[in-house]
């Protein structure tokens, strides 16, 4: 929610139309891949939905772990989509890269969010971590899905850019240098230990369905890249690390080294997984229940036929 700042609304604003039919586009190639994934594999579509959306590794499988969707499916899925993307994009753009043309950056990366230790910087900190643990209970009042996720990032994103507008500019919280790898560790451990044997019965024709529909999801998000970058002029290295369904670390970094425009790369992303994380865990409840309704209706009608 932090990353969401005015740097990254601004650019937003400028390219809104454009990015806002990527990433429209991207969502529904992610619901095709999972229904493909459901018919194909026989999984429940909770499952097959939160396998193939492009939010992120650590987060989909823990929400699938909260929903009662199979961990194990979404995990593979969520695991084969980041390799495959950052195996595959990084290496088909550094071969187009011009850094001689190519629009100059920093030699940081502008969603680091961090600053230099400073009693200020420390006080900014505690206001989001209080605004997290706020929105955290307020998503649980509202009946949010994942209230930890969505709610935290919700209110943390207001209450970073109505500070970034009081001072005129991006305030920057200060994170000790290791806490992300620390969340990351307790999330991954998390969803490790409610893993179970059976939720690996048949997996094996799930990794082949997984492989090939992120392999095409792939290309068609690198299709998309190349349209658009005809379409604007912004270079196809920048639109194809902007598009690409990956991770925002991944692809600004890799923007950073090819000196593409990282900024854009990081906007993109970023929206990405804050539209994916925010709207689409209500929609997936929502078919959750509805199919489980679907389901009691299926057995309630075979008694009522075995009892004829």
């Amino acid at each position: 929610g932090q990353q969401l700042n005015l740097s990254v609304l601004a650019m937003l604003k400028e390219h809104s139309i454009t990015i806002a039919l990527i990433l429209a586009l991207s969502i529904f190639c992610s619901w095709g891949a999972g229904y493909l994934l459901h018919k194909v594999c026989k999984t429940d579509l909770l499952t097959s939905f939160l396998a193939t959306a492009p939010g992120g590794l650590s987060a989909m499988p823990a929400l699938a772990q909260e929903l009662g969707a199979n961990t194990a499916v979404v995990t593979l899925n969520q695991t084969i989509r980041i390799f495959l993307v950052v195996l595959t994009i990084p290496l088909i753009v550094s071969g187009m890269a011009n850094p001689a043309v190519s629009t100059a950056v920093p030699p940081v990366l502008p969603f680091a969010g961090t600053a230099d230790f400073r009693f200020a910087s420390f006080l900014w900190t505690i206001v989001l971590a209080v605004s997290a643990w706020g929105g955290y209970h307020l998503g649980r009042f509202l009946k949010f899905p994942a209230p930890w996720l969505v709610g935290s990032l919700i209110t943390v994103a207001l209450v970073q850019n109505l500070g970034n507008l009081y001072a005129g500019g991006d305030v920057l919280p200060w994170w000790p240098e290791n806490i992300m790898s620390i969340a990351q560790i307790l999330i991954g451990a998390s969803v490790g230990a409610s893993f179970q044997k059976s939720m690996f019965i048949g997996i094996g024709k799930t990794f082949l369905v997984s492989f090939f529909a992120t392999a095409a999801f792939i290309m068609t998000m690198l299709a998309c890249a190349y349209v658009v970058s005809r379409l604007t002029g912004i270079a196809f290295v920048t639109t194809s690390l902007a598009f690409a369904p990956g991770g925002v670390a991944e692809m600004t970094s890799t923007a950073v080294a090819l000196r593409a425009d990282s900024m854009f790369v990081v906007a993109v992303q970023v929206i990405r997984i804050v539209v994916v994380n925010a709207t689409l865990p209500p929609l997936f409840k929502l078919l959750h229940e509805q199919e489980k309704g679907l389901q009691k209706k299926e057995t309630f009608r075979d008694v009522d036929d075995f009892r004829k």
